[in-house]
């Protein structure tokens, strides 16, 4: 976060399209192979929020992704949105690819950037439709392919302790002190795009916390404050409640690979502990020296 041109400016802001998915990515920092509903962005509400932060707020980019952000019958009128509200230098989508040729013309005629997860798992479909996605990308998108061989075990299903590991944790995150990973969600803005996605998913496996999306955002409103709390809020340097079930970018990278849906249901009744305290450990050993904001 920084000062300018009398804007509050971060480099780019997250907006959860959709919760749900139509891959089951195992360690997925959305949680979306845990949703039980669509739990949709609502472009009406995503409207009058950006309508509230235009006057003191802006930033390099706005990253719409899931779930799976094509899942959204309403995508492209949330790209508009942000188009139209004049707080974005670039849209950018994030998906897994598998339905871009479904997309419209004007879907690539509103995007900036469309930013492809290519994981071991669709690598042969994405290939396939790479030709002729490609062909669609000339009216105006960029089109970047980002291969993930693997994902990071980012959240915990048991509360970290004691407190200074969560500390410790945070301090060498890379999410929260070198990159941009401030989100949107209905009508609060969060310094971490996990807040939610962690209240749901510790909802699902039954684990007693705090409601984060409550406690760690910031809500936007009208309000004559509203310039001096987001710059405050942004520029905290205490970890958020949700850090004390999330590993930031400490935990160890495993091979990617799709969840079985006994796995998902086998982890939701209690069966199933993938989480082991071993990998804790692991992340407790390392030494970091704490991390500056930018």
């Amino acid at each position: 976060m920084r000062l300018k041109d009398g804007y509050i400016y971060v480099d780019s802001l997250e907006l959860c399209a959709i919760e749900t998915c139509n891959l089951r990515c195992a360690q997925c920092t959305a949680s979306s192979p845990f949703a039980v509903d669509d739990n949709m962005a609502s472009p009406a509400q995503f409207r009058h929020t950006l309508n509230l932060l235009r006057p003191v707020f802006r930033a390099g980019q706005i990253k719409i992704l899931g779930g799976e952000p094509l899942m959204h019958p309403e995508l492209l009128e949330l790209m508009i949105v942000a188009r139209d509200s004049g707080i974005f230098s670039r849209v950018r989508v994030t998906t897994n690819g598998v339905l871009l040729p479904k997309m419209s013309d004007m879907f690539w005629e509103t995007a900036d950037i469309v930013e492809v997860s290519v994981y071991p798992s669709t690598k042969s479909k994405i290939t396939a439709i790479l030709p002729a996605v490609r062909a669609r990308t000339a009216a105006r998108a960029v089109l970047e392919l980002n291969h993930k061989p693997s994902f990071q075990l980012a959240l915990s299903d048991a509360r970290i302790e004691p407190p200074e590991l969560v500390g410790q944790i945070f301090r060498s995150c890379s999410e929260a002190h070198e990159w941009s990973c401030h989100s949107l969600y209905k009508d609060s803005l969060y310094r971490c795009s996990r807040v939610h996605s962690l209240d749901f998913y510790l909802n699902q496996l039954g684990v007693a916390h705090d409601c984060f999306t409550d406690l760690d955002g910031l809500k936007i409103e009208a309000r004559p404050t509203l310039f001096e709390e987001l710059r405050d809020y942004l520029s905290c340097e205490r970890p958020l409640r949700a850090c004390e079930f999330c590993l930031g970018t400490s935990g160890r990278l495993e091979p990617h690979r799709q969840l079985k849906l006994i796995e998902i249901e086998s982890k939701r009744s209690g069966l199933l502990d993938p989480f082991c305290s071993s990998q804790l450990e692991e992340v407790a050993a390392k030494r970091s020296e704490p991390v500056r904001r930018a």
